[in-house]
């Protein structure tokens, strides 16, 4: 079993705070080359897909992670299938209902290959 795990601590949850972009971009490209070759995502809050298209995105949505009231803080980490389209150029669709899960601070990510399925859960 391989693992991939990022923990959502105040040097890292603040990063996305603080819109540290290429912080955010190391995070989602490192899942998203863990996610190669895998053919089904399961995640801890019952959400799924099995894979379908040409490649998996994630992205981390930032927008709950600014607010003044710390109660309210949290990412939206978004896991997608995503196939190419062949009529226009660089242009995409989504293959599946994407994973979506919130991440408050100091939560725990934790990323489980087993074979060709991942499981990604919250600690």
């Amino acid at each position: 079993m391989k693992k991939l795990t990022f923990v959502f601590d105040e040097d890292l949850f603040g990063a996305f705070q603080r819109g540290d972009w290429r912080k955010q971009e190391e995070v989602e490209i490192a899942i998203e080359h863990f996610l190669v070759d895998v053919e089904k995502i399961r995640a801890c809050n019952g959400e799924g897909f099995d894979r379908c298209a040409d490649f998996i995105q994630v992205r981390f949505g930032t927008r709950y992670a600014n607010r003044d009231n710390k109660n309210d803080e949290y990412l939206i980490l978004e896991i997608q299938d995503v196939a190419s389209t062949n009529e226009i150029p660089d242009a995409y669709f989504f293959s599946s209902q994407p994973i979506l899960l919130p991440i408050e601070h100091d939560e725990k990510i934790v990323l489980k290959k087993r074979g060709s399925v991942v499981y990604v859960g919250l600690e």
